[in-house]
């Protein structure tokens, strides 16, 4: 038999070692626990705006080889206009050291889609010099428009035996299929 081990901090009372590993295990095992079945590719965050000429990518979190990962928010400045970039999420290789097991995570802007399998895309676009890069979108056919707008169409959510579809994208979908259908069926389904 097993017992749930709940730590007390109490005033006067020592902390004990087992109290520190629970609070250290926790939030590992739980994530483990409820992410365990689910593909590599981005768990949620990420979200993306444009704010004087720099792409700023929100907080988020991956799963990669079994492990969840949370990103800080980084801000990317633009310097290539009228082509083709993507932003990649790059995850380096597990260093271990007496203290921490640490990996690199990197997000840049790039000319190439990711190519290997620790690379993530967060999104994609091409930017006319001048112009605004727009990260909401104004219906469903517009989440496949490049220029100028923020593409996710291709950015690997993870979930349940593969990947997923970005949620915005889901409700996108549903919202249009609401104004469009009265059936049933239909918006039982949105």
């Amino acid at each position: 038999m097993h017992n749930g081990l709940f730590p007390k901090f109490i005033k006067g009372r020592t902390v004990k070692k087992e109290a520190l590993e629970y609070m250290r295990d926790f939030p590992n095992d739980f994530a483990g626990a409820v992410f365990n079945d689910y593909s590599d590719g981005v768990l949620f965050g990420f979200t993306i705006r444009y704010e004087d000429e720099k792409i700023v990518i929100s907080k988020g979190a991956c799963k990669y080889q079994s492990e969840i990962i949370v990103v800080p928010e980084i801000d990317l400045p633009v310097h290539e206009y009228s082509r083709l970039l993507y932003i990649n999420l790059e995850i380096g290789q597990l260093e271990e050291s007496m203290d921490y097991d640490t990996r690199s995570i990197e997000i840049y802007l790039a000319k190439h889609r990711p190519t290997r399998t620790n690379e993530l895309e967060l999104g994609r676009f091409s930017l006319n010099q001048g112009a605004k890069l727009r990260c909401k979108h104004d219906s469903f056919k517009d989440l496949q428009t490049l220029e100028n707008t923020l593409n996710i169409i291709y950015v690997p959510y993870a979930s349940i035996g593969g990947h997923t579809l970005n949620p915005v994208i889901m409700r996108k979908f549903a919202d249009e299929l609401l104004v469009r259908s009265s059936d049933a069926v239909d918006v039982n389904f949105a």
